[in-house]
């Protein structure tokens, strides 16, 4: 449900699997990060956060649920 520009930004880990399976973690693979102005990146920090949610709040696929559990849980 992102715009193209910004799923170019992010590549999906898929691990041994060559395609997305709806069971999959669906991570994004981190990319490496070599000054601290990039740990501050949008493609570095937004696939970390990303990375730390639960599984079950990434298999959904509305938009206003996602919305409304994302806002019950704590990111710290």
């Amino acid at each position: 449900m992102i715009p193209n520009y910004l799923q170019e930004m992010f590549q999906r880990d898929f691990g041994s699997q060559a395609y997305d399976l709806h069971s999959s973690d669906r991570n994004y693979i981190l990319p490496k990060n070599r000054t601290d102005c990039y740990n501050k990146s949008l493609a570095f920090t937004g696939g970390k956060v990303w990375n730390s949610l639960p599984n079950d709040l990434k298999q959904i696929t509305s938009l206003d649920t996602f919305k409304k559990r994302l806002k019950s849980i704590d990111l710290h």
